[in-house]
């Protein structure tokens, strides 16, 4: 498990997020050519585990900054998701995707982008996803 598989679990639990987008438009790394529109990718950008001076109990703390990029139809459409997809991470705590010990942040929105060929407007949001992985 991983802080993108917890992103996965909170981005397809949130109702408001997939009553625009499927749950099986919600996916990790990439959209197979020609997915319709709207989706939502979820990557992994960088992890960091926190260094123990001793071999403790508990397992370590690990955060992962995890990207969530959304594809959407137009404009209007992307600036919503977006706004849906922060909402879904924001300050989420507690045992999320059989993970103990979560916390969410949002961190930084990236820019927006488009691909003009297929019509694609995007834009990514980081989220900074912490958890306790198993010893």
């Amino acid at each position: 498990m991983s802080g993108g598989a917890i992103m996965g679990a909170l981005l397809t639990a949130h109702a408001p997020l997939t009553a625009i987008v499927p749950m099986d438009g919600i996916r990790m790394d990439v959209l197979p050519s020609g997915w319709p529109l709207p989706g939502i990718t979820v990557g992994e950008v960088s992890g960091n585990d926190r260094q123990k001076l001793c071999n403790g109990i508990g397992g370590t703390r690990v955060t992962d900054r995890v990207q969530v990029t959304v594809h959407a139809r137009d404009v209007e459409q992307r600036a919503a998701l977006i706004l849906l997809v922060r909402a879904a991470g924001r300050g989420r705590i507690g045992s999320i995707a059989g993970l103990t010990g979560v916390s969410v942040l949002v961190g930084a929105k990236g820019p927006t982008f488009r691909d003009d060929a297929a019509t694609i407007f995007m834009q990514s949001q980081d989220f900074m996803v912490s958890y306790i992985e198993a010893a």
